[in-house]
């Protein structure tokens, strides 16, 4: 008797579409390669003409390749980068969004399926709605029509992230896409600094600005992709949580080593930027991780001593300009004037508080604060220039800008997504999943990250706060469809996908699907605090 095997099932072909889409598209591109070649093109052009179509076909075909990259993108502005540095037209900063948004058409027309739904979606379309209604009154329409514009961009950002990011492998990708690059962006500030050639911008990936760090001395300061310390130290602290993760819920010797060192390269990086407020939001952020992890008193110990002895490595200055906000805390007044960062960002909390106390309902609109700032401190010993600067506040900035509505619409959204952190957390531990119950608990310490960085920095760069939303969202849905025999089988579980790429739905009989349904501002005046 022969004895027989059954054959395993072959292996899948590529869909013919594809197959003659990337056939006929090499085609294309290999005759334009040749003429853009006889034509002279610029490099930069010729390989973004060579990789573009290739892009859109992936995304297209797998949208979850790309969204990785495209995250990266966002984060680090790369987009502006390509422009300003390799020449690419302005136009390719609307290029990524572009065919992310086609990810969404995809989606609804080739597969009709409906949009993932979530509560915060719908307070993102509030917080929208809240701009919008300052073109009614505000004394420049033009910045609000601009916020608008960028709200729209960050929204299908948004939206494309919760839609692709359906199972815990792939959004995984994505946080640790950030992570890396936040990681590579630390590296060469911490190169730059150490070696004090600041001349090398790395393409554009390392900028810098001397500005005044104490007593009129001034000093080269990193500011990553958009060259600006303060805001590039809060998208390096937004990191340092998912680092963190790694190190206290790896299970590997390796991943953690890697945490650490990924958290030693965030933390350099930002004390290399002197950012005051960086340095304040990163020590609530410590207070934050010590009380949730319930850290033992002797490691606080160590930390303390550590730092003792990293005082001499600081860079030079940097412990005479945070002793500055002790001494403005204290109220010396020789300090408040002389410095003249703090003296700016006194005048502006002064004029915001005021300006929301003669504007409280719908205050005057978003970036409108700047055209009436002056108006509140011409003549006072806080005037500094004759031009406005924003409030370096956010809570303050929402206040003067959008008076009690503004309070009502960003509290809310701030509200929903900590209720999202918390029932993520909550499900996937009533589950038994705990590395993911962790990995929503590190996104909310991530939250307090930016929201302490928030008292000192007003609302430019915004999308940094829609990526941590988006993030926040995606990991709440995937707790919704989590396997409800509490096991953490590796497998992935998702709240909806693409064909072919594994995805599917709750083993759970009793799972209700979810409803469905179908930004980043540059407002910004650069400051040194």
């Amino acid at each position: 008797m022969v004895a027989t095997t059954k054959a395993g099932p072959a292996p899948a072909a590529a869909p013919p579409a594809l197959t003659w889409g990337v056939a006929a598209l090499g085609a294309v591109v290999g005759a334009s390669l040749a003429l853009a070649v006889g034509l002279g093109v610029s490099q930069a052009f010729l390989v973004a003409g060579v990789l573009a179509p290739f892009l859109f076909l992936i995304t297209i075909a797998r949208p979850h390749w790309i969204m990785p990259i495209y995250a990266v993108l966002i984060y680090a502005d790369l987009l502006s980068v390509l422009t300003h540095y390799q020449g690419l037209p302005p136009l390719a900063r609307f290029v990524g969004a572009a065919l992310l948004a086609a990810v969404l058409g995809y989606r609804l027309v080739i597969h009709r399926q409906g949009l993932v739904a979530d509560e915060v979606t719908w307070w993102m379309l509030l917080y929208g709605l809240m701009v919008s209604v300052g073109l009614l009154y505000a004394r420049d329409a033009d910045p609000v029509m601009t916020n608008i514009i960028e709200f729209a961009r960050n929204f299908i950002t948004y939206l494309i992230i919760i839609n692709t990011a359906t199972t815990r492998t792939r959004l995984r990708r994505i946080l640790w896409a950030l992570l890396a690059a936040g990681t590579i962006l630390s590296l060469l500030t911490i190169y730059q600094s150490m070696t004090g050639n600041w001349a090398n911008e790395f393409g554009g990936l390392a900028q810098s600005r001397a500005t005044e760090i104490v007593n009129g001395q001034a000093a080269p300061r990193p500011g990553g992709t958009i060259n600006d310390a303060n805001y590039y130290g809060l998208s390096l602290i937004v990191l340092v949580p998912l680092a963190l993760y790694l190190v206290f819920e790896g299970k590997r010797l390796l991943v953690r080593l890697v945490g650490g060192a990924c958290t030693l390269a965030l933390i350099a990086a930002i004390v290399f930027t002197y950012s005051r407020g960086d340095a304040l939001a990163l020590a609530i952020l410590m207070v934050a991780v010590a009380i949730y992890k319930r850290l033992n008193p002797l490691y606080l110990l160590g930390i303390a001593v550590a730092l003792l002895i990293a005082v001499p490595i600081l860079p030079p200055n940097y412990v005479a300009r945070l002793s500055t906000v002790l001494q403005t805390a204290e109220g010396n007044q020789q300090t408040l004037y002389n410095e003249t960062s703090i003296r700016g960002r006194a005048g502006a909390v002064q004029s915001a508080i005021a300006m929301f106390l003669d504007h409280p309902l719908v205050g005057v609109g978003r970036e409108n604060y700047v055209l009436y700032e002056l108006e509140y401190i011409s003549g006072t010993s806080l005037a500094l220039d004759a031009k406005g600067i924003p409030p370096h506040d956010l809570y303050l900035e929402v206040l003067a800008e959008h008076g009690l509505m503004g309070l009502f619409v960003v509290g809310g959204l701030f509200v929903m997504l900590w209720r999202a952190v918390l029932e993520a957390h909550r499900r996937f531990r009533a589950v038994g999943n705990q590395a993911d119950a962790e990995l929503a608990a590190w996104l909310g310490l991530g939250l307090v990250g930016y929201m302490a960085g928030s008292l000192f920095l007003h609302g430019a760069y915004f999308y940094l706060f829609w990526l941590q939303m988006a993030a926040i969202v995606a990991l709440r849905q995937l707790s919704r469809t989590a396997p409800a025999d509490g096991r953490d089988d590796g497998k992935e579980h998702t709240h909806g996908g693409f064909e072919g790429d594994g995805a599917g739905v709750s083993p759970d009989r009793h799972f209700q699907p979810p409803r469905r349904l179908i930004p980043r501002t540059h407002y910004i005046e650069p400051g040194s605090f």
